[in-house]
């Protein structure tokens, strides 16, 4: 390992130093501005009518981001007579909870019971107005109590949420609507959102191998050192890849290619994205923004060890 992360190689070296530092002001950047963003706000889509449906999306702060990202699709749409409000997590106590009370739909992530909780009052009564509240985040956490308080579990709407992205939120939410009140609302099925995949940073497009990445992007990385980024799939599924796009953006500035990925367990997607076939290194250096060698060694050391490329763990 010594020799994989002392590696010396000039600019790139002296870059990727330069890119350390810089990366803790990003990541800094992003908290605060995620803070200020969502502390205490209610995002919403308002298309105010009488009979207005009202619908309340409660999914958890790591799905705020992408939820109101899937608002702003389907405001382009402009659906008569339906209001939408994405409440975060944090800070819920603060906020005005008097729409929930009112709303005709909610999806309620109900993982650790805490926003069944403090919200229990609220729920209960646009239950008993007669509001659709489905849970999402269901897996281990759905059972009699909240079946019997009303809520529902609906394995078509988890899928939706499991594999997250805005196009899952938005088709989430049409199906809802379409199934429980009629609205005529074109939706498609769940998009399945692979474990492991190479995600191109400027069309947020995924793809399944390197070549076929290195293959779409030709006309711009050909000939260029290349860089492998690897971050979590749960940032890709909830629109907070602000990070990574920051870094690769850089780099690319610098005349490097990029190569980001993401999965599960790390070492298993830079054997797959970062090694050709013959098991020679494709990057000259590896940004890591999510592993962590010390949790699985003897799997992870081999495969760094015939990566034999530079490691940067922020």
């Amino acid at each position: 390992m010594g020799q994989l992360i002392n590696l010396k190689m000039g600019k790139l070296s002296m870059f990727l130093n330069k890119t350390h530092k810089k990366s803790y002001l990003i990541l800094f950047y992003i908290a605060f501005t995620f803070f200020i963003l969502f502390k205490n706000h209610v995002f919403a889509y308002e298309n105010n009518n009488k009979d207005t449906l009202k619908v309340s999306l409660i999914l958890g702060d790591h799905y705020t981001k992408v939820a109101v990202e899937a608002l702003k699709v389907i405001k382009k749409d402009g659906i008569q007579k339906l209001e939408i409000k994405v409440f975060p997590q944090k800070g819920i106590k603060k906020l005005d909870l008097s729409y929930i009370s009112k709303s005709n739909l909610i999806i309620i992530n109900i993982m650790g019971r805490q926003l069944i909780e403090i919200l229990r009052k609220e729920l209960s009564q646009a239950i008993k107005n007669g509001a659709k509240v489905y849970a999402v985040a269901a897996s281990g956490s759905y059972n009699d109590e909240m079946k019997e308080m009303g809520i529902i579990f609906d394995e078509r709407i988890e899928e939706y949420y499991k594999n997250g992205g805005v196009k899952n939120i938005k088709n989430m939410i049409y199906y809802a609507l379409a199934k429980d009140f009629g609205l005529n609302l074109k939706f498609d099925n769940h998009e399945k959102i692979p474990e492991f995949a190479v995600y191109d940073f400027k069309s947020k497009k995924v793809y399944f191998s390197t070549k076929e990445y290195l293959s779409e992007r030709k006309d711009e990385l050909d000939k260029r050192k290349l860089i492998g980024i690897i971050f979590y799939k749960t940032s890709y599924i909830s629109s907070q890849t602000t990070i990574v796009d920051a870094i690769c953006e850089e780099l690319e500035k610098q005349s490097f290619g990029v190569i980001p990925v993401y999965g599960y367990p790390s070492e298993l997607a830079i054997e797959k994205f970062f090694l050709s076939d013959e098991g020679q290194p494709l990057v000259r250096a590896v940004i890591a923004l999510c592993l962590k060698v010390g949790l699985r060694p003897e799997s992870a050391v081999p495969v760094l060890s015939r990566l034999g490329s530079r490691l940067l763990m922020p």
